[in-house]
């Protein structure tokens, strides 16, 4: 932008940035709004609350709630969140000096997943996959750590992420993928500084602002929405709202535009792209492409916040997306909850109904003529109380009679046993009713066995988070390359936490001397050990180390290990075998102290048998 703003007014050229991210944002919008299954987005989240009936549905009648989609959704997220999975990551180009690096990396990544928030996020992740998909965005957060900054997965509500161009592979096929999210003014400035003072806040954001419903969004779908959404959804179909007071703290939508620019510098001299004094800056030479690695754009409330190239150097769109059953026809891929939504809907139904027939026992309805009882008698009768007595007058035409409740059909209960059992077979729930129906029930590690080999969703769901992790991950590992710089890395590993590559060109950086940046994330590795996602996996092998082990096939050493790799069991390896040594020489020891007592007793016993 600095050498366009030669040529055009800045005002003019900020004008024409805001009018080109205005028209792509209402484009992704609009694309957004049309795809159904984030409409059913919003379904299952009702379910998951017990906001299974409508406000219209059954009126007068029973709506009971036996929520099991949220049972069945505790079960999987437990199972696909309590994972210890083996990373390694590795280098593909075989250069001197990338096996420390390995190592250090390798260190650093173990001890940024338990210092960081990535479990918290995980989990979410796992929930909007299993409703949907999830979303994470993959940065840099200069603020953590005490302002030495750190890699950060900030999980993202699908309704908060667009894509436009994409056809299933998010970082090859998509042109433009923005990100959006409600923040604060204040927020805005501590991260833009000065620049963002002249942001203005949407007053459609405001808590107490009275909001109009858009015409294209249904009453029905409307009372659905929380008060933050009806606000962003009449903020994007252009009606306004009337804030009730000024807020202290002005809220705005923040929206990030990463996006392929294919523009060709052309002008007589070299450039430097993004700021000189950051590890992501470049120079462009005249004829070469300006943004190699992409552009990126930050806007809120009618101002421009940022435009610069992508600053990261592995050049790929920092956006990881966690689909649990992907399938061919659907970028989006298949909801796993939503066939069992419709489950829980048709169980809502049939319990409303059998409790309606209860509560008709209960409470018996009286029918009779309406001479039958004066109009005072009328609101005082109470029919189901036991042992009450109702008098009616002697001239009624007909005796006033209890009419007898409803009868159950005989297909109500196994159509009822039927749909639950299909809906806990989803889940781990059935395997667990089976092992307990047996005569000698098992013990608990044969529990998790069997009921993880009875849940092939899940196995399913584990694939694709590895594909998930694996992609973040490489994020993660090409973020802490390009920033963590040697003094980061003293302060928290001592000399450890140099490499041979600080003392050379590129000082103070892992990047080696002579390689482009972006050339040295590019071989960087990072790899799931298949087998080491799911508990059950892990003990599977466990079992076959442990017989190998008793069986005298494999060393102490090579078990051991395998506990530490895979167990995360965290074990001093070097000190075990010095005391194993030690506890073999004290039994040794031992051994011939108590067979030399043993010979002195013969030789005892046999002199005195001589005597």
């Amino acid at each position: 932008m600095a050498e366009l703003a030669e040529i055009r007014p800045e005002f003019q050229l900020e004008t024409e940035v805001l009018e080109w991210a205005d028209s792509v944002y209402q484009e992704a919008s609009a694309e957004q709004d049309a795809t159904p299954e984030l409409k059913n987005f919003e379904r299952i989240i009702d379910f998951l609350e017990g906001k299974q009936w409508s406000s219209k549905a059954r009126y007068g009648r029973s709506r009971p709630v036996v929520n099991r989609l949220v049972r069945q959704f505790i079960e999987m997220v437990a199972f696909l969140t309590d994972i210890q999975p083996d990373i390694q990551v590795h280098f593909t180009d075989a250069i001197e000096g990338f096996s420390e690096i390995e190592d250090l990396m390798n260190r650093m990544l173990v001890d940024w997943a338990y210092m960081s928030d990535f479990e918290t996020e995980l989990m979410m992740a796992v929930m909007y996959g299993l409703i949907l998909q999830a979303v994470v965005k993959v940065q840099w957060n200069p603020s953590l750590r005490g302002g030495m900054g750190d890699a950060q997965v900030m999980c993202l509500s699908p309704l908060d992420f667009m894509q436009i161009g994409s056809s299933g592979n998010l970082k090859n096929d998509a042109e433009v993928c923005i990100m959006r999210q409600v923040v604060t003014k204040p927020w805005l400035i501590r991260r833009f500084g000065d620049v963002a003072r002249g942001v203005q806040a949407d007053a459609e954001l405001e808590m107490g602002t009275q909001i109009s419903k858009p015409n294209t969004i249904s009453s029905k779908r409307w009372q659905r929405l929380s008060p933050l959404m009806r606000n962003m959804a009449s903020k994007l179909a252009g009606v306004s709202g009337v804030a009730d007071s000024a807020s202290r703290y002005p809220k705005c939508i923040y929206k990030e535009f990463w996006f392929k620019d294919d523009s060709i510098w052309d002008g007589p001299e070299s450039i430097v792209i993004g700021n000189p004094l950051c590890s992501w800056s470049y120079l462009v030479e005249p004829g070469m492409p300006k943004y190699p690695r992409g552009r990126m754009l930050a806007v809120s409330g009618g101002k421009v916040l940022e435009d610069s190239c992508n600053p990261y150097w592995h050049g790929r769109m920092p956006f990881s997306i966690y689909r649990p059953m992907r399938v061919p026809w659907k970028f989006s891929g298949l909801s796993p909850l939503d066939p069992m939504a419709a489950i829980q809907a048709i169980l809502n139904r049939i319990e409303g109904a059998v409790l309606d027939v209860i509560n008709s026992t209960v409470e018996p309805k009286l029918m009779g003529p309406s001479t039958a009882f004066s109009e005072q008698d009328k609101d005082s009768i109470d029919p189901g109380m036991p042992g009450g007595k109702l008098w009616y007058r002697n001239n009624t035409p007909q005796v006033p009679q209890f009419v007898p409740p409803p009868v159950l059909g005989n297909y109500v209960l196994p159509t009822l046993q039927g749909l639950e059992k299909e809906m806990s077979a989803s889940s781990g729930a059935s395997a667990i009713q089976q092992a307990l129906g047996k005569k000698q029930v098992p013990g608990g590690d044969s529990m998790e066995m069997i009921l993880a080999s009875h849940s092939s969703n899940i196995r399913l769901f584990s694939r694709s988070l590895q594909s998930f992790l694996e992609d973040a991950g490489s994020m993660v590992v090409a973020n802490k390359l390009q920033f963590e710089t040697a003094d980061k890395r003293i302060k928290q590993y001592g000399w450890r936490g140099l490499t041979e590559q600080d003392f050379k060109p590129y000082y103070r950086h892992l990047c080696p001397a002579g390689m482009e940046p972006e050339e040295f994330v590019r071989n960087a590795a990072l790899t799931i050990q298949k087998g080491s996602l799911l508990s059950v996996e892990r003990m599977d092998q466990l079992t076959l180390m442990s017989n190998l082990r008793k069986a005298g096939e494999i060393d102490s050493e090579t078990y051991l290990s395998f506990l530490n790799r895979r167990m995360n069991a965290n074990l001093n390896i070097a000190q075990i075998q010095q005391r194993l040594a030690k506890e073999a020489a004290q039994k040794a020891q031992m051994a011939l102290i108590v067979g030399q007592a043993k010979e002195q007793q013969k030789e005892q016993a046999k002199a005195a048998h001589h005597a």
